[in-house]
């Protein structure tokens, strides 16, 4: 299996784009997104910067969806950014009260868990 190379995604751009397979994969979206390369190299995670519940999504290399995120959170209104953080895949969840939650999940979209974030 080839894995994502030359993995582009300029800050406050509305594209995400990358190689697979001698192939150029190139993501357009309407509004600004934030992006991240997943570790293993095989998928990417986008998180629509849209006030939706399931405004995260992770694409396989080839650049099909392979799987939409639901919130968690039922009190929250989006996922508003992701990050690895202490090599965990983490989303930033917006709530309606201003307050943040910290949403783990595995590379395949898996819930790991929840936890109060600022």
């Amino acid at each position: 299996m080839n894995n994502i190379t030359e993995f582009k995604h300029p800050e406050n751009s509305s594209f995400v784009g990358w190689i697979h397979s001698g192939t150029i994969v190139k993501k357009m979206f309407n509004f600004d997104v934030h992006a991240i390369l997943l570790k293993s190299q095989q998928k990417v995670l986008v998180i629509e910067l849209t006030n939706r519940q399931d405004n995260a999504v992770i694409f396989n290399a080839d650049g099909s969806e392979y799987r939409r995120i639901k919130n968690p959170d039922s009190q929250a209104l989006c996922f508003g950014d992701v990050y690895y953080i202490n090599d965990e895949l983490t989303l930033i969840s917006r709530r309606r009260d201003a307050s943040m939650t910290a949403v783990v999940i595995d590379e395949n979209g898996d819930l790991v868990r929840t936890y109060e974030t600022r």
